[in-house]
C-alpha cells in the first residue's frame, strides 16, 4: 500500500500538472498583467529593426539584420566570396537578392566562420547543389567533430537549450520576445539549407578572387572550428563570433555547453587579431566597427575583459567559492571596459562565468554538503513543507503567475 507521504506527493504533482497544463494551453491568450521590456534592451534592438546592406569598403558589403548573423560579400574582379550565410535558407535568399544590387559576379566561394547553424543554415542560397562549376565551401578542420557532437544523442537537449535561451518560439513583442541582443528576433521556423564543406582549412588558406584576397586563419573562440579572414587590400578583418559589434561580454562559455569552446584559446585568438592593421572590423553579429583606433580599442578591451573574467574566476575559486557565488561576485571594472559597452545582451555575465568555472573545476562547488545532498524529490518535499504545505505553495504559484 502506498505510504501517506507518497499519496501526498502524487496529489501535489497532479495539481501542479493541472496548473502547468492550464498555463501552457492558455499561453497564447493570456498576457502578463504588465508586459514590459528592459529599456536598455529595447534601445539596443533598434539597430536591427531594418535589414540593409552596409558597404564598409570598396569591395566589402555586409547584409545586416537579414538574419541573426552578418552575411558578408567580398567582391573580386572574377567573382565574389560569401563569409557566413545566415540561419535559414529563406534569410540567405533575401540577403543574396539585396547583395546582388552591388554585384552580379558569380559566387566562387563560401566561408563558414564556425559551425553554428545561424552562420551555416542559409548556405544553399549561395552554393546551390546544382551549381556548375560547384561552389567551394570552406570550413576549419574541427568542423566534423562539432557536427558529430551536435548530431549525437544529446542533440534534442542542445536544441531545447537554444530555443529557451533565445525565445525562439515566443510571440514577438513585449509579452514574448523583442530579441536577445545578438541580432533580430530569431524564429525557429524556416528551412535549413546546409552545404557540406569542400575545402578544409587546418591553419591558413587564401582565396584569390582577382584583385582581392581573403586570408583565412584558424581563430578558435566561439568554437574550436572558427575561421577569421583578413582582407589586406581593403583593410577589413572578419572576426566571426570571437569579436562582435553587439556590446556583449566576451562569450567564453554558453549555458548550452560546448566542448569546443575554450576560454584560454579565445584570449589567444584576440591577441593574434590585434596584430592586423584593420581599418574595419566586421563581427559575426552587430554593426561593423570602423576606424583604426576604434577597431584597435575594441580588440584590446575585449581581450583584457576576457582575461579578467578568467583570472577572477580562478582567484575566487581558490577562495573556495562555488560557481554561483563567483558569478554573483564578478563585475567588469569600468577601467578595463574603457569606453566600450560590455552588457548582458545575448549572454549574461553570470552565465559565462559559471561556465568557465564548470570547465575549470567541474560540478562540485566545494561545499561538502553537496556530496551528501538530498535527491531533488526529497528536497522538494522538505521545501513544500517549510513553505506551509502544498495548498500554500500552489496559491503562491498561481498568485505569482497572475502578477499579484
Amino acid at each position: 500500500m502506498p505510504s501517506p507521504g507518497l499519496k501526498s506527493s502524487v496529489a501535489l504533482a497532479a495539481r501542479l500538472l493541472a496548473v502547468t497544463t492550464l498555463v501552457v494551453a492558455t499561453a497564447g491568450a493570456i498576457e502578463p498583467a504588465n508586459p514590459s521590456v528592459s529599456p536598455r534592451l529595447a534601445k539596443h534592438q533598434e539597430a536591427f529593426a531594418e535589414a540593409r546592406v552596409i558597404q564598409v569598403s570598396e569591395r566589402v558589403f555586409v547584409a545586416f539584420a537579414y538574419s541573426m548573423c552578418n552575411i558578408v560579400m567580398v567582391v573580386g574582379d572574377e567573382g565574389v566570396a560569401i563569409f557566413d550565410t545566415g540561419f535559414r535558407l529563406e534569410e540567405g535568399d533575401a540577403a543574396l537578392r539585396a547583395l546582388r544590387a552591388k554585384s552580379d559576379l558569380p559566387v566562387r566561394a563560401v566561408v563558414y566562420s564556425h559551425g553554428h547553424t545561424d552562420h551555416t543554415g542559409g548556405s544553399r542560397a549561395f552554393a546551390p547543389a546544382d551549381a556548375d562549376p560547384p561552389i567551394r565551401v570552406y570550413a576549419q578542420a574541427n568542423y566534423a567533430r562539432y557536427l558529430a557532437e551536435m548530431h549525437g544523442s544529446t542533440r534534442p537537449v542542445f536544441t531545447r537549450r537554444a530555443v529557451a535561451q533565445l525565445g525562439m518560439i515566443l510571440p514577438e513583442g513585449k509579452a514574448g520576445t523583442v530579441g536577445s541582443g545578438g541580432g533580430p528576433v530569431v524564429r525557429f521556423a524556416g528551412t535549413v539549407g546546409y552545404a557540406a564543406p569542400t575545402d578544409i582549412v587546418e591553419e591558413r588558406a587564401t582565396i584569390d578572387l582577382g584583385g582581392v584576397h581573403l586570408e583565412l586563419f584558424h581563430a578558435p573562440g566561439d568554437l574550436d572550428d572558427a575561421l577569421a579572414a583578413w582582407i589586406p587590400e581593403e583593410g577589413v578583418l572578419l572576426t566571426g563570433d570571437t569579436v562582435v559589434g553587439t556590446h556583449t561580454h566576451p562569450i567564453l562559455s554558453t549555458p548550452r555547453y560546448e566542448k569546443g569552446r575554450d576560454a584560454r584559446a579565445y584570449v589567444e585568438t584576440l591577441g593574434r587579431m590585434r596584430k592586423y592593421p584593420a581599418r574595419v572590423l566586421v563581427g559575426g553579429h552587430g554593426l561593423p566597427v570602423e576606424g583604426v583606433e576604434a577597431v584597435a580599442d575594441l580588440l584590446e578591451r575585449t581581450e583584457m575583459v576576457a582575461q579578467f573574467m578568467i583570472d577572477e574566476t580562478l582567484r575566487l575559486t581558490r577562495q573556495n567559492l562555488s560557481g554561483p557565488e563567483i558569478a554573483a561576485a564578478i563585475k567588469i571594472p569600468e577601467s578595463l571596459a574603457g569606453g566600450q559597452e560590455f552588457a548582458d545582451y545575448y549572454h549574461r555575465l553570470s552565465w559565462i562565468v559559471r561556465g568557465v568555472h564548470a570547465k575549470e573545476m567541474g560540478w562540485y562547488g566545494g561545499d561538502v554538503l553537496e556530496l551528501v545532498a538530498h535527491s531533488p524529490v526529497h528536497r522538494a518535499r522538505l521545501l513544500v513543507a517549510a513553505l506551509g504545505g502544498s495548498d500554500s505553495v500552489l496559491d503562491q504559484g498561481e498568485a505569482a503567475y497572475r502578477g499579484d
